[in-house]
């Protein structure tokens, strides 16, 4: 889910975020920029809310009133959801407002913000999600017709990183990040395909979304469900390949 074409905001390139390099930089030193093509255009039949999203002009909880604000979603995937499906009956956001692009150097700084380069287009494009001003959203809130983008894996990293650390004070790499949410990154892909092939054969969306998670949920006889089983890398490639097999074997 990233924008189509290589070109990447101001100076940022992808080599600011070398694999082999992130096990052993200073956690500080990548509390790094997030380049463009880390904020993507939305595929339109994909309904599930993640981590990263951003909503324009969605009703927020305020100090004793409603408002509308243009809102980033700042939890962990898990967290959004109670039970795997159905999302919790209030969710955490951070507003987002228009704000100057900023330099690799103010990127090591402003641990308040999470920079969104690039966002929109027109004469203000850059915008940034603000920590100190946090509200809570009902899920019918965040109407999907009004999601405006979502981030890669590398984007949620960085987002859950600069959220922490602008909490605790503990930089930690994203590495360590990604340990944590890969596997719902897997699982999400997984039921993208379930739900793109299912859509294809006239199958509501929603209804596919419930029958990808009951397969997920299942263990399949060998008493580990396999939605944790993907959380262990080596098992993800058969429980995928497992996924795509029993979803193209369904019937309507």
């Amino acid at each position: 889910m990233t924008r189509t074409g290589t070109s990447v905001c101001g100076c940022w390139t992808d080599d600011l975020w070398p694999t082999t390099r992130w096990s052993t930089q200073d956690p500080k030193v990548v509390l790094i920029g997030l380049p463009s093509t880390c904020i993507g255009a939305l595929r339109s039949s994909w309904p599930a809310l993640s981590s990263g999203d951003v909503f324009f002009d969605v009703e927020v909880q305020g100090v004793g009133a409603i408002e509308h604000k243009n809102v980033l979603v700042i939890q962990h995937p898990c967290a959004l959801r109670s039970n795997g499906i159905d999302l919790t009956e209030s969710l955490m956001v951070a507003e987002v407002a228009p704000h100057k692009l900023l330099t690799q150097n103010d990127w090591l700084g402003n641990y308040r913000l999470m920079p969104l380069p690039e966002l929109v287009d027109g004469i203000e494009p850059h915008h940034a999600g603000s920590f100190t001003s946090p509200y809570l959203v009902i899920p019918d809130s965040l109407d999907l017709t009004k999601r405006v983008a979502c981030m890669s894996p590398l984007g949620v990293n960085l987002l859950l990183q600069r959220w922490v650390y602008h909490n605790s004070r503990a930089a930690m790499p994203t590495w360590k990040y990604d340990e944590v949410v890969s596997a719902q990154y897997e699982e999400a892909d997984g039921i993208e395909e379930w739900c793109s092939i299912r859509e294809s054969r006239g199958i509501n969306v929603t209804a596919a979304m419930i029958e990808a998670a009951a397969w997920l949920s299942d263990d399949g006889g060998g008493g580990i469900a396999r939605r944790v089983q993907l959380e262990n890398r080596q098992y993800r490639p058969s429980i995928r390949k497992a996924m795509l097999k029993y979803v193209k074997g369904l019937g309507v």
